[in-house]
């Protein structure tokens, strides 16, 4: 009898776990309550002579704070019609750097050296009408002018540029918004809304076109573009940055790429700048040109060249290494074969030789950058 109550002791134990599995499997999975992003990029450049110069060794993007390897990192939590993020950004291995966190909590305000870690973007949004209305309130950072398809940037100022304030989002129809932005100063300051106001529209029609445009009255710019994906396989690009806050500095820039035979993506990038800012004694008018040949070996490796040829002109068209920041921008002739690996979500490592034969303000210049993103 004592066998026989173990043994059905034994099958009830074993039946309460086999249907805690079975609910368990068909119970659905919790959704995340956080979410956690990083974008790395950086180019360990092995060898670097200028103008014929002693070679050197360096690290880029040259755009970032510290000129080196950029570090994003953003998390976060996106709920039912509300959520948060922020970006933590830094250069290099300047997460802490001590000196200035120490001197920024002493006197309560970042040192004009500040070198460490900045959050350098966050918001927190509402849907309060849920796919009609959405309101946003922190320093939110969001949408760009279109780039270039031969690694020659995305020239256009960002839409929201990590500026304090709230904006409004409007989404009538599918695939529209339309968004309103008030700049609100971090220090008391007296309201001049005309001075303090963003307007962007975007129009979305999938496998067509995108259409895209800002006007912001904080520095007087109006940017925007088109980008065309009805005539298959290519992409097309047009666009257009305008800044009148200091005398008038325009670039239009147009862009085409696809893979027009098969494992082979081509694309031609093509600037042009006219600058005639107030601080400058003279305007500048100026050109830039790049192409990218890339041809897929296997899903990971691939083989291309980078080419072109600019103007060279100071203050003029910055159109070579604007977006990965792998090169420099010296103008004249550009020639870089490189070979790459490519990984998830964009990531990939690079190897080239990069020659540029400068022109105008520019010299020439041999560099072999091993560049990388990382992302996730």
């Amino acid at each position: 009898m004592k066998k026989l109550l173990i043994v059905l002791l034994a099958l009830t134990v074993l039946g309460v776990f086999a249907f805690a599995d079975d609910a368990m499997a068909a119970a659905p999975a919790p959704a995340p309550i956080g979410t956690f992003t990083a974008w790395n990029n950086g180019i360990a450049v092995l060898y670097q002579s200028i103008n014929g110069g002693t070679g050197q060794t360096t690290w880029e993007p040259a755009w970032d704070s510290v000129t080196g390897i950029d570090q994003e990192w953003e998390f976060g939590y996106h709920g039912k019609n509300y959520g948060f993020y922020a970006d933590l950004e830094f250069g290099m291995d300047n997460f802490g750097n001590s000196g200035d966190l120490i001197a920024a909590m002493t006197s309560k305000t970042p040192p004009t050296t500040w070198q460490g870690a900045t959050i350098s973007r966050f918001a927190t949004y509402y849907d309060v009408a849920p796919s009609l209305v959405r309101v946003e309130i922190g320093k939110p950072r969001a949408g760009r002018a279109p780039g270039g398809f031969a690694e020659g940037g995305s020239m256009g100022q960002f839409y929201l540029n990590s500026q304090f304030g709230a904006d409004i989002q409007l989404l009538p129809v599918s695939g529209f918004s339309a968004t309103v932005f008030t700049l609100i100063p971090e220090a008391t300051a007296d309201t001049n809304y005309s001075k303090s106001l963003t307007f962007v529209a975007d129009y979305n029609m999938p496998n067509v076109f995108d259409v895209n445009a800002m006007y912001s009255t904080i520095n007087d710019e109006f940017t925007g573009g088109v980008t065309v994906t009805a005539v298959k396989p290519a992409s097309i690009v047009v666009a257009w940055d305008l800044n009148t806050l200091n005398g008038t500095v325009a670039n239009v820039w147009a862009s085409v790429g696809g893979t027009f035979v098969p494992n082979l993506y081509t694309a031609l990038d093509l600037e042009y700048m006219s600058n005639a800012s107030s601080t400058l004694a003279s305007s500048v008018n100026s050109f830039g040109s790049e192409a990218k040949v890339e041809y897929t070996l296997t899903p990971m490796y691939a083989v291309g060249v980078r080419f072109g040829y600019a103007d060279g002109k100071a203050n003029g068209s910055n159109l070579w290494g604007t977006n990965l920041g792998d090169i420099l921008n010296e103008g004249g002739v550009l020639v870089y074969p490189y070979v790459k690996a490519n990984f998830d979500n964009g990531s990939f490592v690079s190897l080239g030789v990069a020659y540029e034969s400068g022109a105008g303000a520019g010299v020439s210049a041999i560099q072999i950058p091993l560049a990388y993103v990382w992302s996730f």
